[in-house]
């Protein structure tokens, strides 16, 4: 990108790293790191036609576990429950769970010279969750 002078580097983020009880702890800390590095390589390479932007993300149902049941990540869901108090607050204000068809286009804008103006930024992309 260097060479080229010019590039997108678009991180798949999650809302969870612009919330701070959707998930458990090192989940969320990882999320935040990488705001943190979004805005970073931004920063410091927006200069030299390198964008970053970051993507954030809700549930999305991708034929895994759907986050409407993102309990799974612990055997008992009053584990859960007990672990993360804000885990079954989020959920019940979870609106739905996202689609793949849902997110590719907003990679590929990002990607395309029509987002050429954004960079450093998080743009969530879930449902209206992070309104709430």
């Amino acid at each position: 990108m260097l060479e080229k002078g010019k590039g997108v580097i678009i991180n798949t983020i999650s809302i969870s790293g612009m919330t701070g009880g959707r998930s458990g702890p090192a989940y969320t800390a990882a999320k935040h790191g990488l705001v943190g590095l979004t805005k970073n390589i931004a920063a410091n390479y927006g200069d030299q036609g390198i964008r970053c932007v970051g993507m954030a993300p809700g549930g999305v149902n991708s034929g895994g576990p759907r986050w409407d049941s993102a309990r799974h990540r612990v055997a008992d869901p009053a584990d859960a429950a007990a672990m993360w108090p804000s885990l079954r607050k989020a959920l019940d204000l979870n609106p739905r769970s996202g689609r793949p068809e849902e997110m590719a286009p907003v990679v590929v804008f990002l990607a395309s010279d029509h987002a050429g103006f954004i960079n450093g930024a998080v743009l969530p992309v879930d449902g209206g969750w992070t309104a709430i």
